[in-house]
């Protein structure tokens, strides 16, 4: 077995996943791996504090709790270096462009991950908004010196 291109270490996130070597466009990461359950127990286990529960599809979670599960230690961006894959009923990070040793190896956990928000650009009740980063599509707040409308 090739040793792993990657290391756990700190993030800014918490702990997260770096390169230790190139790791090409398109070349496998890690599987997120877990028990898999129905979507409906994932609920259920969400609401006690559950998390790494990863969607597959409406019928099928993968359970990623478990420390032994790496792919877990990848955290989010909005401009990743990876994307889950469902390949063969698992799923797995794949390079979506090279990335060089030392970087975070990221991807995009979508829209569902995050729990709606009022100031969400897609909210029409939303206050004024800004981004970081215009081509980013989740990274928007309230203006500095703005209130939330309730």
């Amino acid at each position: 077995m090739p040793a792993k291109s990657f290391r756990i270490s700190r993030s800014s996130a918490g702990l997260g996943l770096f390169a230790t070597r190139p790791i090409a466009k398109q070349q496998f990461i890690v599987t997120y791996s877990g028990a898999r359950i129905a979507t409906a127990e994932a609920a259920r286990r969400e609401k006690r504090g559950a998390k790494y529960m990863f969607e597959i599809d409406g019928r099928w979670t993968i359970d990623g709790s478990s420390r032994r599960n790496l792919g877990r230690y990848a955290n989010h961006s909005c401009r990743p270096n990876a994307e889950a894959v469902l390949r063969k009923g698992k799923i797995v990070l794949v390079a979506v462009r090279d990335i060089a040793p030392g970087d975070e190896i990221t991807y995009d956990y979508g829209e569902d991950y995050f729990e709606p928000r009022p100031w969400h650009r897609d909210n029409p009740q939303r206050p004024k908004v800004w981004a970081k980063d215009p081509s980013a599509s989740n990274l928007w707040g309230i203006m500095p010196g703005e209130e939330m409308h309730k």
